[in-house]
């Protein structure tokens, strides 16, 4: 497949999964809601993972999953080092949630699967 149709595939599921997954619950589940830079930021991280992947198998899909995870939790610190923030300042605190080590496990299992269902998609309609 070239590069222009996989953009074609991969920039909608992208927005799909951004979109779908992470907004929504940003939107549900979290105050304030994240700026478009950060939504932006996200398609672009994943947009480029897809692209750069070349074997989608199964078995590495939660390893990629995590590793986007991770970049997102990297923009996070990033943003809390430019700022001069306190360490972990910046996780969106979670309705509900008070301990933090359960809020930093629910982000890192909604960031993997903001990867994940745009990944396996993709996986299956590049075929």
């Amino acid at each position: 497949m070239k590069l222009g149709q996989k953009l074609l595939l991969y920039v909608p599921i992208s927005l799909i999964g951004v979109i779908g997954i992470d907004y929504q619950f940003h939107q549900f589940f979290t105050s304030p809601q994240e700026t478009i830079g950060y939504y932006i930021f996200k398609t672009f991280v994943l947009v480029t993972m897809l692209l750069l992947i070349k074997k989608k198998t199964l078995q590495k899909s939660i390893s990629y999953s995590l590793l986007f995870s991770g970049i997102i939790s990297l923009y996070y610190r990033s943003y809390e080092i430019s700022y001069g923030k306190m360490f972990l300042s910046r996780t969106p605190a979670i309705m509900g949630i008070e301990n933090l080590f359960i809020t930093i496990a629910i982000w890192t299992i909604v960031h993997s699967l903001t990867f994940l269902v745009p990944y396996l998609v993709a996986k299956k309609w590049a075929r």
